[in-house]
């Protein structure tokens, strides 16, 4: 019971994160970075969309670690299979253009190792690189 409340904690979270930055978002935004500052660095796409979408990602790693850390694998698999099957494609043109190229094999040997090998030091390893992927990214964002 204690397991389901966080998750449902969590996802609650993760949805009040996409509604707070549709929020404070424009209507209309600009398409550019350039638009909104005037600086040298080069122009990135904004898109609510790609946001969003890594806001879910990260909620089910999220969500999966605190499952195999309560003694779950069975449950944190589905969180871990959700952004590789259902999330991911519809963003991997937008990192491939932000320059992270290896989020999806971070993703799918993280689902692997905790498929087979749920509370190994592989696992933890392999988040740590999932984290540092999710963190590369937002960085991107960020420019």
């Amino acid at each position: 019971m204690k397991n389901i409340l966080k998750y449902v904690l969590i996802t609650l979270v993760v949805a009040l994160l996409v509604v707070g930055i549709r929020y404070y978002l424009p209507s209309n935004p600009p398409t550019k970075t350039s638009e909104i500052f005037s600086n040298s660095e080069p122009e990135k796409i904004l898109d609510e969309d790609y946001i969003k979408n890594l806001g879910l990602m990260q909620g089910h790693l999220i969500a999966a670690k605190d499952l195999l850390n309560g003694g779950t694998p069975d449950q944190a698999q589905s969180h871990l299979e959700h952004p590789i099957e259902e999330i991911y494609g519809e963003i991997q043109d937008k990192l491939k253009e932000e320059g992270v190229d290896d989020f999806k094999q971070n993703l799918e040997a993280l689902y692997e190792k905790a498929k087979y090998h749920p509370y190994s030091d592989e696992v933890d390893e392999q988040f740590e690189e999932s984290e540092g992927s999710v963190a590369k990214i937002e960085s991107a964002i960020e420019r």
